[in-house]
């Protein structure tokens, strides 16, 4: 059968730039021949005052921010390489209103993802749980990242998720997929960690390193081309 993925990339407004990892895990999934989709809010506009002269919103900064901590790599930000005739709050600025949940709840009943794969930092992963507990849904509910690596057992404490990917996941969370597909027990795939009903966290062994030269060029398709703005 044919597995319906959808990505999710929890982000602060405008703080552009594609995530690799779910870029090439994209590229792995369609070679595959399963569905690939995305709910990225990097671009989802909602609050209505850009203030183009300084590169930023202050609303973005006050309300849109989803970083925690309070150091400058946390709070996240435009960089500009260098000054064009043209700002990224140009590219955004005829950009409707929108709400999280609805837009979210939108591509769910749309879709139909039978996995919702969720990759985020220890610093946007309360944001993200805050994502998933606003929309209802049927999927299988995976963590993957940094902060599933170091934090696991955070993650399977939230009731919004069922399984954490530690480590490299390129080919694990692949036939971690495959295995569904065909209705066969996914639970010993390296590198995945769940909760049994009993609520016993099982840790499977992580998966052997990734020869980066072995893997597909990166589905870039996926994001929004604004992404790329320097």
């Amino acid at each position: 059968n044919i597995m319906n993925i959808l990505f999710v990339y929890p982000e602060s407004y405008l703080n552009i730039g594609i995530p690799g990892g779910i870029a090439i895990l994209s590229a792995l999934l369609k070679i595959e021949g399963h569905n690939v989709d995305l709910f990225d809010t990097t671009l989802i506009k909602t609050n209505e005052i850009l203030e183009n002269d300084t590169y930023k919103s202050t609303a973005w900064v006050e309300k849109d921010r989803k970083h925690g901590g309070t150091g400058l790599a946390d709070k996240g930000g435009i960089s500009i390489f260098k000054r064009t005739e043209y700002s990224l709050q140009d590219l955004v600025m005829n950009d409707p209103i929108k709400r999280y949940d609805e837009e979210f709840q939108n591509k769910i009943d749309t879709f139909k993802p039978d996995i919702i794969a969720l990759s985020c930092m220890t610093s946007t992963f309360d944001f993200a749980c805050d994502l998933l507990r606003s929309v209802k849904h049927n999927s299988l509910v995976i963590v993957g990242g940094v902060h599933a690596t170091i934090a696991y057992k955070d993650c399977l404490d939230q009731d919004v998720i069922d399984m954490a990917c530690i480590g490299e996941a390129d080919y694990s969370f692949v036939e971690l997929v495959n295995l569904m597909s065909k209705n066969q027990d996914f639970t010993n795939v390296h590198g995945m960690v769940y909760k049994t009903k009993k609520g016993r966290i099982i840790k499977n062994e992580i998966a052997e390193r990734v020869q980066l030269n072995d893997l597909p060029c990166p589905d870039w398709s996926l994001f929004d081309k604004r992404h790329l703005f320097r």
